[in-house]
Formats: structure tokens, sequence, C-alpha cells
């Protein structure tokens, strides 16, 4: 059934409440003003919203070929009939590496042999990982096959970091706005990176000790706002 057609179910939820007797349309029981123009216009209105809902989501999440490539890499999308296993992934293989060895540039890995360990990858996931979800497998293969499958394991490791959306982006500029303030303007670009990975990556803040940081600021230079009577009320010299 398309949306388009019969509409979504608090569409039918709405029609199943419209009542019409003796030539008078009601709505859960109370009359309501609804000629068959006025019917047809809403039909029409709901349809076009609908079709442009339908084409800003396909704009905004398109079937990039690249992306549907990945899939390969899941363990999940593996066949498990051997005849088809050996076959599957080659065209995609050769997309991905088209895209990220691209000619005149310096690849981040030698093709050939990426080419030549995609056999080898494939019996070793059939064998062993087809359970396995594709950031498992990324960490396996770096910490137990990275010998065996140099190259496919560099492939994978760049797959994924490959940001499949703009939210990462988006949550990064929330995140510098809110730690680069009208009154932090003058905070160095290697700072805010700093602090921006702390925040993103770092431990929950009821773990970070601020006695010892306090201490350390304290202590690193002569600071005004340790001497003086400030200096006893200090909370680093009361623990």
């Amino acid at each position: 059934m398309q949306i388009g057609d019969e509409g979504g179910p608090k569409f039918q939820e709405f029609l199943a409440n419209i009542a019409e007797k003796n030539g008078e349309m009601y709505f859960k029981g109370e009359k309501i003003k609804a000629t068959r123009a006025m019917r047809k216009a809403v039909d029409g209105v709901r349809q076009r919203f609908l079709d442009t809902l339908i084409q800003n989501i396909e704009d905004r999440f398109p079937d990039i070929s690249l992306f549907s490539a990945f899939r390969i890499f899941d363990p999940w999308c593996l066949p498990r009939n051997n005849t088809e296993c050996a076959r599957f992934g080659r065209d995609e293989l050769q997309t991905i590496l088209d895209h990220l060895c691209p000619a005149g540039r310096e690849p981040i890995v030698d093709t050939d042999t990426c080419s030549a360990e995609w056999s080898p990858f494939k019996e070793l996931v059939h064998e062993n990982y087809s359970k396995n979800s594709f950031q498992e497998l990324v960490k396996i293969m770096a910490t137990q096959h990275a010998g065996f499958l140099p190259e496919t394991t560099k492939l994978l490791a760049a797959i994924s970091v490959i940001p499949m959306s703009t939210v990462p982006c988006g949550r990064g500029f929330s995140i510098q706005n809110r730690i680069k303030t009208k009154g932090r303007t003058r905070i160095k670009a290697e700072h805010l990176d700093v602090l921006m990975r702390i925040c993103i990556e770092g431990p929950p803040i009821v773990q970070f000790d601020f006695y010892r940081a306090l201490e350390k600021f304290r202590v690193e230079k002569h600071r005004r706002i340790f001497q003086g009577p400030c200096k006893e009320r200090c909370p680093c010299r009361q623990r």
C-alpha cells in the first residue's frame, strides 16, 4: 500500500470518523460542511504535500553508489552460499577503490594487493565472523589479522571513519558554539580542538577530578588569583 494512494494510519482514522447521514456529513457525531469539491481540493493538497515530502527525502538521502558499495564489508550481507560468495562484491570493491585511490593522488591502499586480498578476506569472514557487526569486524581485523590482510585492514579503517551524514558536522558546530562563547573569543584553534575532543570523546564529567586540574593550573606559573586573601581560600589547599 502506498501512503500517497491510501493515506497513513492517522488519515485512515480520520476517514473512519466521517459519516454521511441524510446527505449531511458528520465527524465524530458533529455536523461539518464537506462538499465534494472541498474533499477533492483536500485530496489534491494532500497529494502535492506528499509528493514534495518524498522528493525532499530522496534529495536529502540519495542512493549514492559509493555508500551502497560499503555494504560488502558488512558480515551480514555476505552470501552464505559458497558460489555466490565467490562472486560477491567485486564491482563494489572497485567502486570503493576508484573513489579512495583516484588517479593522480597518493593512494591510501595498494589497489592491486587489496583486490588480491578480497577472496581471502571473504573466506575469513565467512568462516569466523559472519555474525559480527561491521564495527566489530574493523576492530578484529586491526588487532588480529593486520599482518595477514594489511591492505584490507587499512581500507576498513578508512571506511569506518567516513561520515554517512552531516549529523556529526552539525554536532561539532553545536559543541564549538558552547565552548567558544562571546567571552572566550580569543581562545586559540589548538585549544578549541582539544576542548572539543574532550567534550565529544572524553569521560563523563562526574569522573573528572576538578581539584587535580585546579592544582595543576595553580602550580604551572605565578598567578595573582592565588595570592593575597584568595590564597587561603583556594579549594586545592582545603583538601
